[in-house]
C-alpha cells in the first residue's frame, strides 16, 4: 500500500547511510532514506523495509512538515509529495469539522440513503460557511459588514479564535433551527368520521 503519513517530532527513525538511531527534529530539512525498528526497538523491521523521510519547511516561522512515505522520492520530487499530503489533509479536516461541529458520531440513521442524505446536507452547510466567511474578510457590502461586526462580537463573547470552525459554531447559534411540521397540519381533514375515530381513539 502507498501512503504518506505525518510523523512526530520525536519519531525515532534509523539513518540508512550511517544506522544512527535518532529522532526526526534533530535533523534538518531534507531527504533521508530511513529504517525502522521493529516493536521493541530491538531490530530493523525487515517487514516494512527501507522508506523516505521528508523535512520540508513549507510555512515561514513554523515547524517543519516531516513526511514518512514509501513513494519512490525521485519520481515525485519534495514539493510534490508536501501537496499531495496537505490535499489529503483537507479532505480529513472536512470530514473532522463534519463530525465535530454537527455531532455525527451521535447519530443513527437506519437507512443507507438518508445517512447519505444528512452527510449532503452538511457538506452543504460547511460549504456555505465556508463561502460566507471568505466573503467577510473580502467584502465592502454593508450586509457582510454587519455579520462580521456580530461575528467578532460572538468570538469576544465566547472566547474563540477567528477561523473556519468559529464561524460555523457562530452560524449554527445565529440560524433558525428548522421548524417541525406539526402533527397535526392546519386545515387537514381526518380519512375517518368522527364516530369512526372515536371508536378508534
Amino acid at each position: 500500500m502507498r501512503f504518506i503519513a505525518r510523523v512526530k517530532e520525536n519519531r525515532y527513525v534509523v539513518l540508512k547511510e550511517t544506522g544512527e538511531y535518532l529522532p526526526v527534529n534533530n535533523l534538518n530539512p531534507g531527504v533521508y532514506p530511513v529504517l525502522l525498528l521493529d516493536h521493541h526497538n530491538n531490530a530493523i523491521d525487515d517487514n516494512i523495509g527501507e522508506l523516505t523521510l521528508i523535512i520540508h519547511e513549507h510555512l515561514k516561522e513554523k515547524e517543519p512538515i516531516r513526511l514518512l512515505t514509501n513513494l519512490v522520492w525521485k519520481n515525485y520530487g519534495t514539493e510534490k509529495i508536501v501537496t499531495m499530503y496537505l490535499d489529503r489533509w483537507g479532505v480529513e479536516n472536512i470530514f473532522r469539522r463534519a463530525k465535530t461541529k454537527f455531532n455525527l458520531e451521535a447519530i443513527r440513521v437506519l437507512k443507507y440513503q438518508k445517512f447519505v442524505n444528512l452527510v449532503a446536507l452538511i457538506q452543504l452547510a460547511i460549504i456555505v460557511s465556508s463561502i460566507t466567511f471568505l466573503a467577510i474578510q473580502k467584502s465592502t457590502n454593508a450586509l457582510i459588514i454587519g455579520v462580521l461586526m456580530l461575528y467578532k462580537k460572538f468570538i469576544k463573547h465566547k472566547a474563540l479564535t477567528f477561523n473556519i470552525d468559529s464561524f460555523i459554531t457562530f452560524m449554527q447559534s445565529s440560524l433558525k433551527p428548522l421548524q417541525k411540521r406539526p402533527a397535526k397540519p392546519l386545515g387537514q381533514m381526518n380519512l375517518f368520521s368522527p364516530s369512526t375515530m372515536l371508536k378508534l381513539a
